[in-house]
């Protein structure tokens, strides 16, 4: 991991580190090998880390210079805590997520929770307080001015003071404020007449149009005239059809009635002719 040697630390340094036993000889340590580097940040950061059982000398380097690369960005550049979180967000998933060549996997989760939890509960909630702490100190010198250069005006704002003897006497107050009830009264009466004014015409607009409706009610109604029924070509056509076949069929009918008619009077009269000649045989045998 490349970074600027004054505002980094390097690997032997921490395994230096991990060789102590207490958080003030931590401190010392590094107040004396690196006097650039914000020590009460980076001694909160690995304390926190080996606390937590985090001992890989590989992953506390990485992210003690994570955390130093922002922190100096952010006081250089005056970031905010959502700028600040977001790029320790970025740097951390290039150690935890295995894509290469964009990131590798050092970090496990158990190891990108504690470094998360640190991030938020001790540096970000805390975070202007570690800005005020590591940040560049600025005197601002502030000079009182006398009572007499107020009267003469204020050179910073621009704004000229009048003495007291200048200002304005109680009778020209009362007839200010005397003005302003008045001109707030006229201004009522203004638009009460003008709220007034438009019921009125909303009222007229209503009863004009109540008499539009009434006479439009009023007028006689002419009478629609009924629609003439057209003839229906088809319904006629297929009637005049169906009377043709019935009189088809009535007409063959009554052919066939005939016909059967005719076959049953000749039936009639063999019948009979059998008859009669069956009668006269019987006579004859009986004369003999």
């Amino acid at each position: 991991m490349s970074s600027n040697p004054a505002s980094s630390v390097t690997l032997p340094l921490i395994q230096t580190l991990l060789s102590l036993h207490t958080t003030s000889q931590i401190s010392s340590h590094l107040a004396k090998s690196c006097p650039a580097i914000p020590n009460s940040l980076l001694t909160s950061c690995l304390s926190y880390l080996i606390k937590n059982s985090i001992t890989d000398p590989q992953k506390l380097f990485i992210f003690a210079n994570i955390v130093l690369k922002v922190h100096q960005e952010a006081i250089s550049l005056a970031f905010g805590v959502t700028n600040v979180y977001e790029n320790l967000k970025v740097d951390l998933l290039k150690y935890t997520v295995n894509a290469p060549p964009y990131s590798v996997e050092l970090f496990s989760l158990n190891d990108f929770k504690v470094m998360s939890i640190w991030i938020c509960e001790i540096y970000l909630k805390h975070y202007k307080m570690w800005l005020y702490r590591d940040g560049k100190k600025e005197v601002i010198n502030v000079a009182a001015l006398p009572i007499d250069d107020l009267s003469k005006g204020n050179l910073m704002s621009g704004v000229q003071v009048k003495p007291l003897g200048e200002s304005l006497p109680a009778e020209k107050w009362v007839e200010n404020d005397k003005a302003q009830q008045e001109e707030q009264e006229r201004r009522k009466l203004e638009e009460e007449e003008k709220q007034e004014q438009e019921q009125q015409e909303e009222v007229e607009q209503e009863e004009h149009q109540n008499e539009e409706s009434q006479q439009e009610e009023k007028k006689p109604h002419h009478d629609i005239p009924e629609r003439e029924e057209v003839p229906d070509i088809k319904n006629t056509y297929i009637k005049r059809q169906l009377e043709e076949i019935k009189n088809m069929l009535l007409q063959l009918s009554d052919e066939k009635l005939g016909s059967v008619e005719d076959r049953l009077k000749n039936i009639e009269t063999v019948v009979q002719q059998q008859e009669e000649e069956a009668a006269q045989k019987n006579t004859k045998g009986k004369k003999k």
